[in-house]
């Protein structure tokens, strides 16, 4: 999840998803854990802190660069039990 200006606010973490006891489930529903916390794991790690682009915070704020910026930066993991 980024802001207006490209900032890391928070990281997608979970979905409602549909079963076969709860076939009614809203959509668009998910669940986030705030960057703060990202951030701290981030600092363990000097070389993934290396990497990490800095936001200049004077800068106006403009959602299709944010959106761009965010595309380039986003990867899908995906874990299954089995």
């Amino acid at each position: 999840m980024v802001n207006e200006k490209g900032e890391v606010i928070g990281v997608m973490k979970s979905s409602l998803v549909a079963t076969k006891s709860v076939e009614d489930v809203p959509q668009n529903i998910n669940f986030a854990i705030k960057s703060d916390h990202l951030l701290k794991l981030i600092q363990k790690y000097p070389e993934v802190s290396k990497a990490v682009t800095k936001v200049n915070p004077k800068a106006k704020p403009n959602f299709q660069k944010a959106v761009e910026t965010a595309v380039k930066a986003t990867v899908r993991l995906e874990i299954k039990d089995d």
